[in-house]
């Protein structure tokens, strides 16, 4: 069956405006005119060929926030592809995304509840900073909900519908949920069991929100889509365009699957959107979901192409295994994780930088490398013989410098003991607080900051 093709309506809009030739005396202050007229061979050309596509709101054009033209045509398109209840372009980021769906969350409750007292918010220990921000910003309690381990306790596995529920047990008055927020794909790849959490959380009338910010490939391939939270049921999913879709960095998308929370969604969008959206980034928005949504192909088989990577590296070099989920967990195939046989996943870090290899995490036992559909055979033939040369590097004892530049400030770790935090404490990437700001710092918060600091990982929030 031929795949339709979608309208790229919002390229449509903007070029229909700059071709009409109109005197630019508005916004955006470049007047879409190039400031040099050297030829493209250097950042700033490519940023004055841009201006020239970068127009603003204007009653000739459309105006994102409340959409009327070629705006509102790209948003109803956009809900068709996805197959949702209301989808929204976002130029902030899953950040904000994360943000307007719990704030349209908890005004749900407050309307309804209005004299229980506070909010609540259950969440994930895994979350983003970005949930627990939100929740500062919208006087939210959060009630954290512990995640399974994997690989001895060395990364978060999915969150599960039993530790949430033992987490809702606890609480005297439910009807101050306002939602609950999971992270499915985690950085690693791990996915959660969305199905049985949301008909868990169902039975208490209760919203889930996924974090699926590294998961916006999955929806575009028949491998794949069933893990997505927009195919198992979840009511809000966030997801950042970014990551995993040829997109442009800060660009990402949300959509709604339930008809009660569209109209509070749409009015959080306002809130917390710039009333200045980049047309450019929306432009690039929409041609990244339309090349994905008729070229689904490319996906199954960039899928198969990773799992043949992985075989290959986990039979052919040795001290190097790629992480393979045990039976019974939800995985994202196309996530490679490397895990050193020996040594630290920080270090192998340090030789796959100096081998050539420009890394997204290192953690104290693996590193986490993206891939994405625009990857190729040759590719990864390229990222083989790298793994071979950092491995060379590694077992000859080579200086290295810290993929991250590694650096926390001084501090006598064990003298926070049993204080609170001033701030949220983390290591970034991927994020995750290792104390929230208030939180007592125990043992645990203790030897984790101690373990990423001798192995020369950033740390925040000190």
């Amino acid at each position: 069956m031929t795949q339709k093709a979608m309208n790229r309506y919002i390229k449509n809009g903007i070029e229909q405006f700059v071709h009409k030739g109109m005197e630019p005396w508005h916004m955006p202050g470049h007047k879409r005119r190039r400031q040099s007229k050297a030829a493209v061979s250097s950042l700033y050309d490519a940023i004055d060929a841009a201006c020239e596509w970068d127009v603003t709101e204007l009653p000739m054009t459309d105006d994102y926030l409340r959409p009327e033209g070629f705006f509102e045509d790209a948003l109803e398109e956009l809900k068709n592809v996805y197959g949702s209840r209301a989808s929204f372009y976002l130029v902030n980021g899953s950040t904000s995304g994360l943000h307007i769906a719990i704030a349209a969350c908890a005004k749900r409750v407050r309307k309804s509840a209005s004299e229980r007292g506070t909010g609540i918010l259950l969440a994930a220990v895994n979350c983003h900073r970005s949930v627990f921000n939100a929740a500062r910003l919208l006087g939210l309690e959060v009630v954290s909900v512990d995640v399974r381990k994997l690989e001895g306790g060395m990364l978060f596995g999915g969150a599960d519908a039993g530790k949430i529920a033992d987490a809702l047990m606890e609480l005297d008055d439910l009807g101050r949920v306002c939602a609950a927020v999971i992270t499915s794909p985690t950085y690693e790849g791990v996915c959660s069991d969305i199905r049985s959490i949301k008909n868990l959380l169902d039975g208490y009338g209760i919203p889930l929100i996924v974090d699926e910010a590294h998961g916006a490939h999955m929806v575009f391939s028949e491998e794949l889509k069933a893990l997505s939270g927009l195919s198992s049921g979840a009511d809000i999913v966030v997801q950042s365009l970014h990551k995993t879709l040829p997109s442009p960095t800060q660009t990402a998308i949300m959509h709604v699957m339930s008809d009660r929370l569209v109209d509070m969604v749409r009015e959080y969008v306002e809130v917390f959107l710039s009333s200045s959206p980049s047309f450019i980034l929306l432009a690039a928005m929409e041609r990244a979901v339309a090349d994905a949504d008729e070229h689904r192909r490319r996906f199954d088989e960039w899928v198969r192409r990773v799992r043949v990577f992985k075989e290959r590296v986990n039979a052919g070099i040795k001290d190097i295994r790629v992480f393979v989920p045990e039976a019974g967990v939800i995985y994202d195939d196309t996530r490679i994780v490397l895990m050193p046989e020996s040594g630290s996943g920080l270090y192998l870090a340090d030789c796959m930088v100096k081998a050539g290899v420009a890394i997204e995490m290192a953690e104290p036992g693996y590193v986490v490398l993206i891939s994405t559909v625009a990857d190729t055979e040759e590719d990864f033939e390229r990222l083989y013989d790298m793994l071979k040369e950092a491995l060379r590097i590694s077992c000859s004892g080579e200086d290295t410098e810290p993929w991250y530049g590694g650096h926390t400030p001084d501090a006598d770790i064990e003298a926070l003991k049993g204080s609170s935090a001033m701030n949220d404490i983390y290591a970034y990437p991927p994020g995750n607080p290792i104390a929230l700001k208030g939180e007592v710092i125990d043992d645990g918060v203790v030897d984790k900051i101690k373990e990423y600091m001798n192995a020369g990982k950033k740390i925040y929030g000190i």
